[in-house]
């Protein structure tokens, strides 16, 4: 029998490559239907941009309404002309009344909730009537440092004229301010930026290989620093390893701060809180700071003593429940109230 022409082969290998692209699609599909079925992957934040001055930022004017899927719930994400998840404030002119001033990551931001349930409307409310009035700023950016926090803040000290800052302190930011563990942008100029953005929107399965290919990734960095640093400790809350060469340095950023603040407003307190108070070593850390006049630490704790570990976070989220949400406004405004921080 004579062997096949160039014609024949040709067909031959074309046929062979269909069934191999076939299958090897159809395989994908199954994947995909697979994880969509049995574990669907949280949707990507879309109001997120590069900034030079800050790593990254949130973009003006976004607008998302992120669903956590096998939940039934859905946190809709606006940002204002800052770009924060706050109202409109008028910086064109002097506010003639006192202002609030929150900095903090995904906690001020309030992730896991939408903005009623969130603690500055709890502050706001407490204030409402206020003679003169008050205003309260939220700048919550996930994924932000104290490092990041406090040089914004300094940024737009004229701007804002805080009489009151609150500093929300989580438990990542000591490794954060190193440089460590900060959420990494793609690259728009990539060719292969926009093909990847769209199978992080639209496929599960991609999503799921980029969280384990994160979390491996995460875990032997995790052992290597705690290789080098065996006396360092793991925050839970974060699961980060702190070293105290670490929290010193944090500690510091935010003293600095302190000073600086009052060099700009004389009159200003600064109260700094933790988003995990429970934690003893993150409270001892933080109560130390405290001086009694201008620099506080507000211990969320006790108050929070009456809800169970399941109470404070919510089954879709890690971040705080409504609940903690409303104890730490109303707790805060009862705070500043008793120290007369906006007489």
């Amino acid at each position: 029998m004579a062997g096949k022409t160039a014609k024949q082969r040709l067909r031959s290998f074309a046929v062979a490559a269909a069934l191999l692209c076939g299958s090897s699609l159809l395989g994908l599909a199954l994947v995909e239907v697979g994880v969509r079925l049995f574990a669907p992957q949280p949707e990507i934040a879309e109001w997120f941009k590069a900034d030079a001055r800050y790593g990254f930022a949130m973009k003006p004017h976004a607008r998302q309404a992120y669903r956590y899927l096998g939940h039934g719930f859905t946190m809709n994400v606006e940002t204002n002309a800052q770009g924060f998840r706050d109202d409109e404030h008028d910086f064109a002119h002097p506010f003639a009344g006192r202002t609030v001033l929150l900095l903090g990551d995904s906690f001020v931001f309030g992730y896991g909730v939408n903005r009623p349930d969130r603690f500055d409307t709890y502050l706001r409310a407490g204030f409402a009537g206020k003679d003169p009035p008050v205003r309260v700023i939220n700048t919550g950016v996930p994924g932000w440092g104290t490092a990041v926090e406090v040089r914004y803040a300094l940024d737009h000290i004229k701007v804002y004229q805080p009489d009151v800052v609150l500093l929300l302190f989580c438990g990542n930011d000591p490794g954060n301010d190193r440089g460590r563990d900060l959420p990494a942008l793609s690259d728009e100029s990539s060719r292969l930026y926009y093909p990847k953005l769209l199978l992080r929107k639209h496929s599960h399965a991609y999503r799921l290989l980029l969280k384990q290919v994160a979390l491996f990734r995460h875990r032997r960095a995790l052992k290597s620093r705690r290789e080098r640093s065996p006396e360092a400790t793991l925050n839970v809350q974060s699961a980060s390893v702190i070293s105290d060469e670490d929290w010193q340095h944090s500690l510091s950023l935010i003293r600095d701060f302190h000073d600086k603040l009052l060099g700009a407003r004389p009159n200003a307190a600064l109260i700094v809180m933790a988003t995990s108070p429970e934690d003893t070593a993150i409270h001892e850390r933080l109560a130390g700071l405290s001086n009694g006049n201008s620099l506080f630490y507000l211990d969320l704790e006790p108050a929070l003593a009456e809800l169970s570990e399941e109470e404070r976070r919510m089954p879709w989220d890690g971040h705080w429940s409504p609940a903690v949400h409303k104890i730490a406004g109303e707790l805060l405004c009862d705070f500043i109230e008793e120290h007369h921080l906006l007489d």
